[in-house]
């Protein structure tokens, strides 16, 4: 069951993650439903279930306190990062409003540097431009006696 008429959506995919998803099936038991995750039973995986005996453990072996919700805000920041428009990343996060979807974008540390880099460059440029133009107005002379 979803929240919203945005809830279900259809989104591509990246190579890397369909060449996952084929490894996976090698695997894969059929069950009656044809659903991609089930339990022994062939029901579909239940979010407790999937939170308590699956999700959990794992990041408690890895080291790693999150709930799934990080996994969206995790999503929302990549997006943003790899310059995903606006109209992209409220489909893939199944938000109606640009501004649920900003509110889910955090900073980056890395993109604060490249930022300061690139506000570098171009604050030099145009303070070297400006030299260049006076001393294009008033040119340097020289007298020779």
């Amino acid at each position: 069951m979803v929240k919203s008429r945005k809830g279900n959506r259809c989104f591509p995919i990246s190579a890397e993650l369909v060449e996952h998803l084929r490894a996976y099936l090698r695997t894969w038991r059929p069950n009656p439903k044809g659903l991609l995750f089930a339990t022994r039973t062939g029901t579909p995986w239940d979010h407790s279930l999937v939170r308590k005996r699956k999700f959990q453990p794992l990041l408690k072996k890895l080291g790693i306190r999150c709930g799934f919700h990080t996994f969206r805000h995790g999503n929302a920041t990549l997006l943003d990062q790899v310059g995903a428009p606006m109209a992209v990343r409220q489909d893939r996060l199944g938000h109606t409003g640009a501004q649920t979807t900003m509110g889910y974008t955090h900073a980056v540390k890395a993109d604060g540097c490249r930022v300061a880099n690139e506000l570098g460059k171009i604050l030099y440029a145009a303070a070297r431009n400006e030299q260049e133009e006076g001393l294009a107005l008033h040119p340097p002379t020289l007298t020779i006696q």
